[in-house]
């Protein structure tokens, strides 16, 4: 189960990922695998190895995740800035604002990565295409902002009174927008094919060491994802979210059982305790969105905002073992 990988989920951009290697526990052969000893050549008569499809797929998925996780999240924060600080309408400056605009931070890994990602056979076209069409859509966003941003650093705004932020504000907007459906759909597309890879990985290696502790706490990450997208979702379906919270606080009591019964096997996660702890956390944050679907007053976006953060809690401690 080496080299699972979660991703943190945002405000408006949940994201709950599994990545796991397909075979060899993830591992890559070593550097120099298929040349003779001794020698940079490759050996001699030797056969390439033929494509390993799991293996480029989840090449694939490792690089659209880390572009979810390290740039959708700077591209909303950023746009939600600047939409405080003008007429949402217009780009107009407000009174009174200094029109310091955040910086997007580089995106240069995430477009190597997929470039160098989309090269690996055989193809996967949907998430070829999807992780392709985010990178444009990233590098346009880029482009637009870092535009309106010279714009404001020269002062221009000043010797102008705003008039070229009205002409610049519908090309970030524009911009924006097309990135927000680049990144709904990438999102949707590594979630429904890393899902699939993790439940075929769980009942692989169930099959093969039984329940261990690592099945019993991958399947609770997953399960973790699937109630997260239903407390984050705009109108929450109360039949479902019932069903997940079941589900889910079933194993959060195995992982606790199993933890007991087996000290040796729990002490070789270094921070299982605090997996535990926020697993728990997180099933309460999401119990709270729950019992506000029956009453009167909803649940505010504190208490969303909690559900998501206990889940990234646990997520961060989940990694790191």
């Amino acid at each position: 189960m080496s080299n699972r990988r979660f991703t943190l989920s945002r405000s408006l951009t949940a994201l709950a990922l599994v990545l796991l290697a397909a075979t060899g526990c993830g591992k890559s052969s070593p550097s120099g695998a298929g040349k003779q000893a001794g020698t940079g050549a490759p050996a001699t008569g030797a056969t390439p190895p033929a494509a390993d499809p799991a293996r480029a797929e989840s090449a694939k998925l490792e690089a659209a995740i880390e572009c979810l996780n390290n740039n959708s999240g700077r591209v909303f924060e950023v746009r939600d800035g600047y939409l405080g600080d003008v007429d949402p309408a217009t780009g107009a400056p407000l009174p009174n604002r200094p029109m310091n605009l955040m910086g997007l931070g580089t995106s240069e890994p995430c477009e190597r990565k997929v470039k160098a990602a989309a090269a690996l056979t055989p193809a996967v076209p949907e998430l070829d295409k999807a992780s392709a069409d985010y990178v444009t859509a990233l590098i346009a966003f880029r482009a637009a902002w870092d535009e309106l941003d010279a714009y404001y650093k020269k002062g221009e705004h000043k010797d102008d009174q705003g008039a070229k932020a009205k002409l610049l504000h519908p090309k970030v907007m524009t911009a924006v927008d097309a990135f927000a459906g680049a990144h709904k759909t990438l999102q949707a597309v590594v979630k429904q094919r890393n899902r699939q890879r993790h439940q075929a990985a769980l009942a692989a290696t169930e099959k093969r060491d039984g329940r261990t502790l690592d099945v019993i706490l991958g399947t609770l990450m997953l399960e973790a994802s699937a109630l997260l997208d239903l407390v984050d979702a705009r109108q929450p379906d109360a039949p479902q979210l019932a069903a997940q919270l079941a589900t889910y606080g079933k194993l959060v009591d195995e992982a606790d059982a199993y933890a007991a019964a087996h000290p040796d096997e729990a002490a070789k996660w270094g921070s299982l305790t605090n997996v535990r702890n926020y697993s728990k956390g997180f099933l309460a944050a999401s119990k709270v969105i729950n019992r506000k679907l029956t009453e009167p007053t909803p649940a505010t976006a504190s208490e969303h905002d909690d559900a998501v953060n206990q889940y990234n809690y646990l997520v961060d401690n989940y990694n790191r073992h």
